[in-house]
């Protein structure tokens, strides 16, 4: 196995070009012809030659890393999220330095150390601190002067920084209108915990479905989880215990969706014949469960993606306004829910 290091000169002398081209190249610098820029290109991905982000930081003022403070891992969708982020990262020669803050540190949190050195370019993040604490960081943040873009639906970043996300609102009103038109009336809801935005907003299109249909707001008819898959069959437990007549469920998302249709087949009942569950997410077990999952769709990757050009383009100009991106969730029908016979 060859382990001798491509140099920069060795691009320069594969492509024609000096080396000044080529480092110019490597930076994204706009003083070069796209036919001289493809012909590095190719010499770069022919010879497999990796720029020295070290050195590339002392000749730019640039670390070329930028940092994603990340909610719970283990959530699917923040892996997508995340996936997307380092694809576009990479395609701009950066390297993503992710943490998560499941359980933040109030007096230490995870973005004072990045900013300790100024180890990154830029903060992508969905989530800071503790949920009281969260406003002040991101005013910390700001006043760090460091570029941030909020990922999700991130209510203390509406006004002060960018973001991309979903209608989160929209997407639990047409879960919720999907039901409804089906002819379920008595429809339960097993929401995110009470504290997150997402699950906010989600139950605040539930009710808008509901009041459309002109049903008064139940609040015996939902039960909290915290997107787990026990948290969704014990709320599903907890609803049908209230209101065994029950013949719908809307669940936040899916992992909950799917522990509730185990708790309803372990309760004696089927799903979709005695009752409807739809999620929200559509993460890949979804189309696996038993029944497969209808389900709200949010494209995690394209949103990730949207999220981490807007930083970059924060990056290359920081006097960039605040703006705010929305995309729509849609529906996947599959086969846990039907019409309501009663």
């Amino acid at each position: 196995m060859n382990l001798k290091r491509v140099r920069i000169e060795d691009v320069a002398l594969a492509a024609g070009v000096s080396t000044q081209t080529v480092s110019r190249v490597v930076n994204n610098r706009p003083e070069v012809l796209p036919a001289t820029r493809q012909r590095v290109l190719d010499a770069i991905s022919l010879l497999g030659y990796e720029p020295s982000l070290f050195a590339r930081g002392l000749a730019g003022s640039k670390s070329h890393i930028i940092g994603m403070i990340a909610e719970d891992l283990s959530e699917p969708m923040m892996a997508h999220f995340i996936a997307a982020v380092e694809l576009e990262a990479k395609r701009r020669g950066y390297f993503l330095l992710v943490s998560s803050n499941i359980n933040p540190d109030p007096e230490n949190p995870i973005y004072a150390r990045m900013l300790a050195s100024r180890h990154v370019d830029g903060i992508l993040f969905s989530r800071l601190g503790e949920a009281q604490q969260e406003k002040q960081y991101l005013q910390d943040l700001l006043a760090q002067n460091i570029p941030l873009v909020a990922l999700g639906d991130w209510r203390e970043a509406q006004g002060m920084v960018s973001s991309v996300g979903l209608d989160e609102v929209d997407g639990g009103y047409q879960a919720t209108r999907y039901l409804l038109d089906l002819g379920h009336r008595q429809i339960g809801l097993i929401t995110g915990p009470s504290e997150n935005s997402a699950a906010i907003n989600r139950r605040k299109g539930y009710e808008q479905a509901l009041a459309e249909f002109g049903i008064a707001f139940d609040p015996s008819l939902l039960a909290e989880g915290d997107w787990t898959f026990g948290s969704g069959f014990r709320a599903a437990i907890a609803l049908l215990q209230r209101h065994p007549e029950v013949t719908a469920m809307f669940c936040e998302n899916d992992r909950m969706a799917i522990g509730a249709i185990q708790a309803i087949q372990q309760s004696g009942r089927r799903v979709p014949e005695d009752v409807s569950i739809i999620g929200f997410d559509d993460i890949p077990d979804a189309a696996y469960a038993n029944p497969a999952l209808t389900t709200m769709r949010q494209s995690a990757e394209k949103i990730g993606e949207m999220a981490a050009q807007m930083l970059f383009e924060k990056i290359e100009n920081p006097s960039l306004p605040v703006q705010r991106i929305e995309m729509k969730a849609a529906l996947v029908e599959r086969n846990s829910c039907k019409k309501c016979s009663q």
